[in-house]
């Protein structure tokens, strides 16, 4: 060790070796590495027992609760021994947490183009108009611009991009409402549909949530793609738990696309669900 480092550790006297101020100091030195060493190999374990054992979701406040909350229950079925986490989150905030290793998958609203992330386009679903089983346009198989002049709509943000489209098919149809309401997201919209307040254009999984409030969905005219993306980390491989999750994501999307057909056939008024 003195030739290594240069330093003087022991004075030699008779019977032993006595620690110099140098030893001393070095000694220390070296503890602190060791524990370092030490706090290494724990996070090294505590990434590996997440990477084995946890899933964190991140997902578009639309999708937050009955459709996720199905899909959630079906892979923890499957895998009982993974824990999973859900963050609902913004389109825009779904790109930091992904490349910041916060989430580990996300279902994000709209379209994303970003080179550094695995991206799978999730659902390319028309939007539907909801109404209440006792209106009129319940009676309807489809509904035109012109069948909601007169009518309360019930709208997103007018900061949603999917509002913007809407606003423009009414003005293009010279269509007016009787008046809007505007909300935050389009399960509150579906909430003041089911309370009577109006009629709304909303995604249809969403809606599908609450047809069992006495609901109805019906078939826009004009095709409205509600665009949501798959999004994961594209610097690593995958864990097997994430894409086995990933393929119960599509498995329930599969399945609710069955029960939105199947409501957009049938005549009014709708089955319960």
């Amino acid at each position: 060790m003195e030739d290594a480092t240069s330093l003087r550790l022991f004075d030699r006297a008779k019977g032993g070796l006595i620690p110099t101020a140098a030893a001393h100091e070095l000694a220390i030195t070296i503890d602190e590495a060791f524990r370092g060493i030490s706090e290494i190999r724990r996070a090294a374990e505590a990434i590996r027992k997440r990477e084995t054992m946890q899933i964190r979701v991140g997902c578009l406040p639309a999708f937050s609760h009955g459709f996720l909350a199905r899909a959630v229950s079906d892979f923890v079925t499957q895998n009982p021994s993974v824990s999973v986490s859900i963050q609902s989150l913004l389109s825009k905030d779904m790109h930091e947490a992904v490349h910041k290793r916060q989430i580990d998958v996300g279902i994000a609203a709209y379209e994303i183009d970003d080179p550094n992330l695995s991206i799978h386009r999730f659902t390319t679903l028309n939007e539907i108009v909801l109404v209440p089983n006792s209106h009129p346009l319940a009676q309807k198989r489809m509904i035109t611009p012109g069948d909601l002049a007169g009518e309360r709509l019930i709208l997103l943000s007018k900061l949603d991009p999917y509002r913007s489209r809407l606003e423009n098919v009414l003005d293009t149809e010279s269509v007016q409402p009787l008046g809007l309401v505007e909300v935050e997201t389009s399960a509150g919209a579906c909430s003041l549909v089911a309370s009577g307040l109006g009629v709304s254009v909303v995604n249809p999984v969403t809606a599908l949530e609450y047809l069992h409030l006495g609901l109805t969905m019906r078939t826009f005219t004009h095709d409205l793609p509600f665009v949501t993306t798959l999004v994961s980390a594209k610097s690593r491989q995958q864990p097997k738990h994430v894409k086995i999750f990933e393929k119960v994501l599509i498995a329930n999307l599969m399945e609710a696309k069955v029960i939105i057909d199947h409501c957009l056939s049938y005549p009014s008024p709708l089955p319960e669900l």
